[in-house]
């Protein structure tokens, strides 16, 4: 399963300058529009729309080219601090003055179509996650100062707040299910962690190895709940970590967690190196994957994967140079290579 963010990896390791990670955040950025606009049509207007090429949720389901409309929210969430990264670097008034609003502008409606496609995937935890990533997108966004970034930063969330609150109150006459008429039993998801919680009660050293949830699963699971379908995740990626691989794994993740976490700090503390928005995005994405993974497995999916790995790689990019008049006085001389 790592295969594919190791290949990801390895093709970005050798990009050494910063237009190399921009072209690569654009990409992002546009897939995660085009797949916005698609599950927007998908629940809009079928007719019109992509069909459901999986066949495995609901019908008219804003799921995009995902088989789960939860991935698709995290797919979404992901992109919003990156498309606000990109803004960042379009705030100075000095470069293309013209040009530089233009992009603002795209950028501006590209999040907010994202935040729209999160709303209409009808994902609990997307939804949860949509104001407090809009709230990280305003300091991204001011990162480099414009002009105008403290003000377009707050319309960003602004807008957020209205478009979840008016989401909110005509839930009942749209076809998205709202927040508060879901509860934590109805998909099974607690079932599941209590089962899972007494089979890490008895594997908790060895754990019952990798790749062995499911079989693992079908041993405990209580009979009365037996039905055509089976679990084969944990919906908590921690938790099915723990049960497959014991206490090497309760370790193993807390020192990637701890790593990480001191990582983040320091970006949101380091001086501007030109490339310090970039990266403060990339560690709001990675906390997107991370948060979603307590009710969900968006790392089990490849698309994710790889976008994850992605993401890693950005949160810890140093551009071998930078140009001069983009960087402080101070951090001028501070960028160099790829930092691991």
């Amino acid at each position: 399963r790592m295969f594919p963010a190791m290949a990801m990896l390895l093709l970005l390791v050798p990009v050494p300058r910063r237009s190399g990670i921009l072209r690569l955040v654009w990409f992002i950025v546009i897939a995660g529009t085009a797949a916005s606009v698609a599950g927007l049509l998908q629940l809009a207007a079928p007719e019109l729309a992509l069909p459901d090429i999986h066949q495995l949720g609901p019908p008219h389901t804003a799921s995009g080219l995902f088989a789960n409309q939860n991935h698709q929210a995290t797919f979404l969430l992901v992109c919003m601090p990156m498309a606000a990264a990109l803004a960042s670097f379009h705030s100075n008034a000095r470069q293309e003055g013209d040009a530089n609003a233009g992009r603002r502008l795209v950028l501006l409606a590209a999040i907010l179509l994202l935040a729209a496609g999160v709303w209409a995937t009808g994902s609990r935890a997307g939804l949860a996650l949509l104001l407090p990533v809009m709230i990280l997108c305003f300091p991204v966004w001011r990162d480099r100062r414009g002009p105008h970034a403290g003000r377009t930063g707050l319309l960003i969330v602004l807008s957020t707040v209205v478009i979840g609150a008016a989401a909110l109150l005509n839930s009942s006459r749209l076809p998205v299910p709202a927040l508060a008429d879901m509860t934590l039993s109805q998909d099974g998801r607690e079932r599941i962690w209590q089962q899972s919680v007494d089979i890490l009660r008895d594997n908790w050293i060895t754990g019952t190895g990798s790749g062995t949830f499911s079989s693992a699963y079908a041993l405990y699971e209580d009979p009365n709940f037996v039905t055509g379908v089976y679990v084969n995740h944990a919906h908590n990626e921690y938790l099915q970590i723990a049960v497959e691989m014991g206490l090497a794994g309760c370790l193993l993740m807390a020192v990637t967690l701890l790593v990480w976490s001191i990582a983040s700090i320091r970006i949101w503390t380091q001086p501007d190196d030109g490339c310090r928005s970039l990266r403060r995005a990339a560690s709001v994405s990675v906390l997107v994957i991370l948060l979603h993974s307590l009710v969900d497995y968006p790392a089990r999916t490849p698309a994710l994967l790889v976008l994850g790995a992605a993401l890693v790689f950005i949160q810890f990019f140093r551009p071998e140079t930078a140009p001069a008049a983009n960087l402080p006085p101070e951090t001028r001389k501070k960028a160099r290579g790829v930092v691991l």
